[in-house]
């Protein structure tokens, strides 16, 4: 039997006792205090923003201070009482406290509530952070846009009584774990500290190539020659919801990053999103599944052209170097937008030549295996072929193939209604497969109407030293509409 349990045994046979906190203390409201009153020394004082930012669970020192004449006029917390912010413009902060241990009183500002008790502070303290005093306080919040609890309604929270002795063990064995706690997290965050540097080193190792060591011997290109750039659409601000919901299910991502859920996605797949506008320009984030990029944010697409540098290598040595055709199957299986454009790779590189023009004729191939590959869909499924192709060409000018809703059904040839076994519903079932596949094969390739580029071979050792840096929204690139 532990200690704890033997003086509950002894000292609480019938149970541990449950009380009002109005029954154990005295609570009233804090004084009007404000931050323009601080001053470097003086009385010191707690203001109740510094419970949410500043304070853990206990003080004996305040970071802050006002003078004598101003804390003549305030409401004082004595050793041992908790002071408790009681407003909030979340419900899981409300009643955040701080037990305060110093030796001297303390003035404390408004949307407070201070607590004078008789029993063990830090008992109290623990308690308060408790699920079961949360479901409590939950029960007594008013407001919305800022919540707050009236301190006088704290008298009814129900909360257990056991003897001090009883309360003082249960507090040593919680600032046990309290103080593991707190070893554990800066043994972490030192830890992650080292990693992260660790990580920048080699990141920057592996992926300049060089060049700040002047022995860049790779080609760099623009990001708009390997990469396909488009803005997302608009979206009026009461469609984003904050939270994740059942109707509010898809990331909705912004110049700044995520910003909230919407019904419908706008993108699919692996890829990259830069922000063009907002306090955090140019930071990237990563989206997979489906998701929504509103216009602040630029969609990066992967054309291929890596895999293309690695085809013309091959190309340049004859067809004759097998290594360069398993790092170009690596390459494939290690990228998610590549792995459905396997078979359509593999095919281009059966067909090339010492007379092979790998760039043009790439995109020569794709335009002529893409018109291929719609034609027989719409023939298989015995799809409406204007409608179809207007479908397609709308996805990939949107950046997704949107099933939802009837615009597939749109497609389809006529089929009874009520036919036995869904005949219908499995016929739309079996072109969407097929739309994806066929979406997935092609999207950020080349595109019928697109012009061959010349590729060009970027001295990047000239940027680093002659380029300025510049923000990303400095200039007014018209996004949004075409690559």
């Amino acid at each position: 039997m532990s200690r704890l349990e033997e003086l509950i045994a002894e000292l609480c046979p019938n149970g541990v006792e449950y009380k009002n906190l109005g029954e154990i203390a005295t609570i009233s409201r804090g004084g009007n205090l404000q931050k323009k009153d601080f001053r470097s020394d003086g009385v010191p004082c707690i203001h109740y923003g510094q419970i949410y930012t500043r304070y853990g669970l206990f003080a004996g020192k305040t970071f802050t201070f006002i003078s004598e004449d101003c804390a003549k006029k305030q409401k004082l917390a004595y050793p041992n009482d908790i002071v408790m912010a009681v407003t909030s413009e979340n419900i899981e902060d409300i009643c955040k406290c701080v037990a305060w241990l110093g030796d001297e009183a303390v003035a404390v500002s408004g949307h407070t509530a201070i607590i004078h008790h008789n029993q063990n502070a830090k008992y109290l303290v623990y308690y308060f952070h408790t699920q079961m005093f949360a479901t409590q306080k939950r029960k007594l919040v008013h407001g919305t846009k800022v919540m707050e609890v009236t301190p006088d309604t704290l008298k009814a929270v129900t909360i257990p009584v056991p003897p001090l002795e009883v309360q003082s063990e249960i507090v040593k064995i919680l600032d046990n774990f309290t103080e593991l706690t707190a070893e554990l997290t800066a043994e972490l965050t030192a830890e992650l500290t080292a990693r992260k540097k660790q990580y920048e080193y080699y990141r920057d190792k592996l992926l300049t190539f060089g060049v700040y060591e002047g022995i860049c011997d790779c080609q760099w290109r623009t990001l708009g020659e390997v990469c396909s750039l488009k803005a997302g659409k608009a979206i009026p601000a009461h469609e984003i919801f904050s939270e994740k919901t059942s109707v509010y299910s898809v990331p909705c991502y912004g110049g700044n990053g995520l910003r909230g859920y919407v019904k419908l996605a706008n993108q699919q797949g692996e890829k990259s999103l830069i922000g063009r506008q907002g306090a955090l320009c140019g930071n990237v984030c990563y989206a997979t599944g489906d998701y929504y990029t509103t216009e602040h944010a630029v969609v990066v697409t992967d054309k291929g052209h890596f895999i293309l540098m690695l085809v013309a290598k091959y190309h340049d040595g004859n067809c004759k170097d097998k290594e360069i055709l398993v790092a170009i199957d690596k390459a494939i299986k290690s990228s998610l937008q590549l792995r459905s454009k396997k078979e359509l790779i593999e095919n281009f590189i059966a067909t090339i030549n010492t007379s092979t023009d790998v760039n043009a004729d790439w995109q020569r191939f794709v335009r002529e295996q893409r018109e291929v590959d719609i034609q027989a869909l719409i023939q298989e499924e015995k799809l409406k072929p204007e409608e179809t192709r207007k479908f397609v060409e709308n996805a990939f000018r949107d950046g997704i193939l949107k099933t939802t809703g009837t615009d597939v059904d749109r497609l389809l040839p006529p089929v009874s209604r009520f036919g036995g076994g869904g005949s219908r519903d499995k016929k739309k079932l079996t072109v969407i497969d097929k739309l994806k596949a066929f979406f997935e094969k092609y999207f950020g390739l080349v595109s019928p109407t697109e012009p061959v580029p010349e590729h060009k071979v970027v001295n990047y050792q000239d940027m680093v030293d002659n380029t300025p840096l510049g923000m990303v929204a400095e200039e007014a690139v018209p996004y949004g509409d075409e690559e």
